[in-house]
């Protein structure tokens, strides 16, 4: 995994590791925990990535790991989400999905996350939150420019 990493990086591809088990410690009951926390820490921290999605825990969560390979802040966003199927009134949060923006350059990147979620009522969906993990913001486009772009 490390080589591939690297060799992503070298290539200046935006690396994005998805996995099922969180990869941090705490984030998950023991008994549920991801097996080799350390190990994949260390490769992620050798060989480089720009973004860790995870599921398993049905949480909308952001955490961070420790890179060599990141620019920005020498941290790695590891961003969880709730279970697309949740409906409201349940003990985990309610259906949600990430919506990413990338923009940027290799070794400048700018990664905006928006998270949707349905709405309390379960009758649509509504941005929750927005975050910029690293980066500056987009610039916004109004809808005529946009079009223009196509």
């Amino acid at each position: 995994m490390v080589n591939l990493l690297k060799k992503a990086g070298d290539e200046g591809l935006f690396r994005v590791v998805m996995i099922h088990h969180p990869p941090i410690r705490g984030a998950a009951a023991s008994h549920k925990r991801m097996i080799g926390i350390r190990r994949f820490a260390a490769a992620i921290s050798t060989g480089g990535a720009e973004l860790v999605l995870h599921g398993h825990t049905h949480l909308n969560t952001t955490y961070w790991l420790r890179s060599h390979h990141h620019p920005a802040a020498h941290q790695v966003p590891v961003v969880g989400i709730a279970s697309a199927s949740q409906g409201p009134g349940g003990h985990k949060p309610r259906a949600a999905y990430n919506l990413f923006t990338l923009t940027g350059e290799p070794g400048n990147w700018n990664l905006l996350c928006e998270r949707h979620g349905l709405t309390e009522a379960g009758d649509g969906v509504a941005l929750d939150a927005t975050r910029l993990l690293y980066g500056t913001e987009p610039p916004l486009v109004s809808i005529p420019e946009a079009a223009r772009m196509l």
